[in-house]
């Protein structure tokens, strides 16, 4: 028979490798806030071409090259706002949408949690209680509209990071990330919820469906914060390509799922005001997943217009 110790010891060297990737907080506030300006005339120069690029970027090239263009920003000025959040967004995209693999993905979202909390730390009042090494969760209550998308890009960055970088082990390892959302999404709620028409019920409801019920989390106020957003964001692609790609999935819902994404699937891109990088892929996901339905759902049924 083996012992005890032996039998831990052996526990303990299956677990450890799955248990890779447990979330830690590594904050980068140094990067910010010694770096050298260059001229306030070169630096809005490369960021007029970054942000030519982001309207360009509909695919993989695309995309790559508009973050090479706000790196060169922050390369000017590493305290640039709009470079930290849009460099920070468009680096979750290329992990959700163009990224295969765990660790590869990972190191994009953990890339823009650390882009979001450096254009936090832009913030005086967040510098100084960060600087007493305050985390961001319990910072936030000093930040201020200006700062909404930077904890937007934090929060989505570690949804995605929890959703495809973790093992079911490693979720339940790290599950109290997830009510660091909380206190993030109270302070934007105080702020103006309806920001980014419907951003932040949004993703209220993927706290209360990610979050377990013992902590927090619960269904049905999920899909009343959906709902919320749907209507704060008649212009959004994101809102019901996300219900339907997550939600509706876990619950079932095949009906919504369907009504959602042919939505999302058949409309004028140009007529909607979601990041062109954005619309583009949601688009195009929605077709797959539409595709993918009989899959996802069980084959009883075929979905309606997609030839299936």
């Amino acid at each position: 028979m083996t012992s005890r110790p032996a039998r831990a010891v052996t526990f303990l060297l299956c677990v450890c490798p799955v248990l890779a990737g447990c979330m830690s907080f590594r904050p980068e506030w140094n990067s910010t806030g010694s770096a050298a300006h260059a001229a306030s005339g070169v630096v809005d120069a490369q960021l007029a071409r970054a942000r030519e690029a982001s309207q360009r970027a509909v695919d993989t090239g695309g995309l790559r090259a508009a973050m090479a263009a706000y790196e060169k920003v922050l390369a000017l000025d590493a305290q640039n706002y709009e470079a930290l959040v849009v460099l920070a967004d468009h680096s979750i995209l290329m992990g959700t949408a163009y990224t295969e693999g765990r660790d590869a993905k990972r190191e994009l979202y953990d890339r823009a949690m650390r882009l979001g909390e450096r254009a936090m730390y832009t913030n005086p009042a967040f510098k100084g209680l960060a600087d007493g090494r305050a985390p961001p969760w319990e910072a936030c209550g000093v930040l201020t509209e200006r700062e909404m998308s930077a904890m937007m890009v934090w929060m989505t960055a570690l949804l995605y990071n929890f959703k495809e970088c973790m093992s079911s082990p490693v979720r339940m390892f790290n599950i109290r990330w997830m009510t660091h959302l909380d206190p993030m999404l109270d302070r934007m709620e105080q702020i103006d919820e309806s920001w980014e028409e419907g951003a932040v019920p949004f993703t209220r409801a993927f706290y209360h469906f990610v979050v377990p019920s013992s902590l927090g989390g619960d269904r049905a106020k999920a899909a009343g914060s959906f709902a919320r957003a749907v209507e704060l964001g008649p212009n959004r692609l994101v809102i019901r390509w996300g219900r339907a790609r997550f939600f509706d999935v876990l619950t079932k819902n095949r009906e919504g799922f369907v009504d959602d994404l042919q939505w999302v699937a058949t409309r004028d891109p140009k007529a909607y005001s979601d990041a062109p990088a954005w619309k583009a892929y949601v688009q195009s996901d929605a077709k797959a997943l539409l595709q993918n339905a009989n899959h996802l759902f069980g084959s009883s049924d075929a979905v309606p217009g997609s030839g299936m």
